[in-house]
């Protein structure tokens, strides 16, 4: 676990990267606001570039913990409401964690991934458990047979796409997600294939 001093500056790290980008972030405007001397930061991390590394590792960390919590046994209902679980979970998260999403979002930081092999391994790592979690939510939704979907990784990422479109349009104040909120759900249960019962029974044989 880093100290209560790294802790500041990934902190800092964090909210500066996502507010005004990683170029136009300086050590010195991290320092001054984790109330560090910039030779502290230094002292942690080598450069710039290392200390992004460490944010997205602290982020990936931060995430995955959150994630396995709201998918441990019995956090959550089989069949359909885990997926909607796991959506509304994930605005939750964007609301109360803002800085993480508006930081994925930048586009310097994938723009710097292409030549930087280690911002390219945590984002892939970030995204790998966030497209993880999307699919865990629908094969638990799958256990009683109400969610049919011959592909969950790649129905996944059709979920996470719609469902991260619409935390992007809300980080700059374009639409609010909540007003979509059922329009996404229905439409989530027609890509899996949701089966209802009542509705779709087998048709007599001939």
């Amino acid at each position: 676990m880093p100290s209560h001093k790294k802790s500041s500056i990934l902190d800092a790290a964090t909210r500066l990267f996502a507010s005004k980008g990683f170029t136009q972030t300086s050590i010195q405007d991290i320092a001054r606001l984790a109330g560090s001397a910039e030779g502290t930061i230094f002292y942690h991390y080598k450069s710039k570039e290392e200390l992004l590394v460490a944010v997205l590792d602290n982020l990936r960390a931060d995430l995955a913990q959150c994630f396995q919590g709201h998918l441990a046994p019995g956090a959550s209902s089989p069949g359909f409401p885990a997926v909607e679980d796991a959506i509304a979970f994930y605005f939750h998260l964007a609301s109360i964690k803002e800085y993480y999403f508006l930081l994925l979002q930048n586009h310097h930081l994938h723009e710097l991934a292409r030549e930087n092999p280690a911002c390219r391994e945590q984002l892939e790592a970030i995204y790998t458990i966030i497209l993880g979690f999307f699919e865990s939510a629908i094969l638990k939704g799958q256990q009683d047979g109400s969610l049919h979907t011959p592909n969950p990784g790649k129905t996944a990422l059709l979920l996470f796409t719609m469902v991260d479109g619409l935390v992007r349009l809300r980080a700059y104040n374009l639409y609010e997600p909540g007003a979509l909120f059922a329009d996404l759900i229905e439409a989530c249960g027609k890509i899996l294939n949701r089966r209802n019962p009542e509705i779709r029974k087998p048709k007599a044989a001939p």
